[in-house]
């Protein structure tokens, strides 16, 4: 089965996205959700930010670059898992007033995450 690499969502009033059918799988130990950055976020399955985000994130103690990137991912991250209906996760109202979204959303695969953003309609 091949893995969606770009969806496009309203966001419903309650501000839930509706992952697609084919992308359930991935996500099913849960997401992570960080900002991006840019004026974008961040769409972990959770086994992949364990895997490969956090060992990026604990480099060493003193170095600066990786303090900036753990306040760039560590701010606003949330974790979640998606509903069991619907395939729905709730982002944030921070997070989307960081990304600018209001309602429609334009999700792109980037390697293993996905890039969530504001349409530009």
């Amino acid at each position: 089965m091949a893995i969606t690499d770009y969806f496009e969502r309203k966001l419903d009033d309650k501000r839930r996205l509706t992952i697609p059918a084919e992308l359930r799988a991935v996500f099913a130990d849960g997401a992570v959700m960080t900002r991006g950055f840019g004026k974008y976020l961040h769409l972990y399955p959770k086994l992949v930010w364990n895997a490969q985000v956090e060992p990026k994130l604990e480099g060493d103690i003193l170095d600066e670059r990786i303090a900036d990137l753990n306040v760039q991912f560590r701010m606003g991250k949330v974790e979640t898992v998606l509903d069991g209906k619907q395939g729905r996760i709730t982002i944030e109202q921070h997070l989307l007033d960081y990304a600018g979204i209001d309602r429609d959303v334009v999700a792109v695969g980037v390697g293993k995450y996905w890039r969530i953003m504001a349409s530009e309609k």
